[in-house]
């Protein structure tokens, strides 16, 4: 169905980009830029389908990889951060509080101009979307 077809458009891209990495290494921080949003893509893709395990490890991947692309809308105007909040909120619906603490943890390692994302109207929609109640930043930091 068509959740297969993006997680293979998803997978192929990927592949491509490691490629390209491996091919040009000099261009590996704008390939693994785009890596991360594809990445930050699949990992929204398993949290519809209620993956969230899997859908954790990705957005962690892409986050990791590239943490300075995580603040960056892709395609859909959503951000890795936006995802990884999406993500964050549903695990701590499903009780897995440990998860939820790993994810907390990696945002915020994140600089802060790349966790203050904009809250503007694709960001409401993509809360919307994902039955997210906005919120959720918390204080932290100093």
């Amino acid at each position: 169905g068509e959740f297969e077809e993006a997680v293979g458009c998803y997978s192929r891209g990927d592949e491509l980009y490691r490629r390209n990495v491996a091919d040009f290494p000099e261009g590996a921080g704008n390939a693994n830029h785009f890596r991360s949003l594809g990445l930050a893509g699949q990992a929204r893709l398993l949290l519809e389908s209620g993956s969230l395990v899997e859908g954790t490890e990705r957005i962690l991947e892409a986050i990791l990889l590239s943490p300075n692309s995580a603040g960056t809308p892709d395609g859909l105007s959503l951000t890795p951060v936006q995802t990884a909040l999406m993500l964050q909120a549903r695990l701590q619906d499903a009780g897995d509080l440990a998860r939820a603490r790993e994810l907390q943890a990696t945002l915020d390692s994140l600089d802060r101009s790349v966790v203050d994302f904009p809250s503007g109207p694709s960001a409401q929609r993509g809360a919307q979307r994902f039955g997210s109640q906005g919120g959720g930043q918390g204080g932290g930091g100093g």
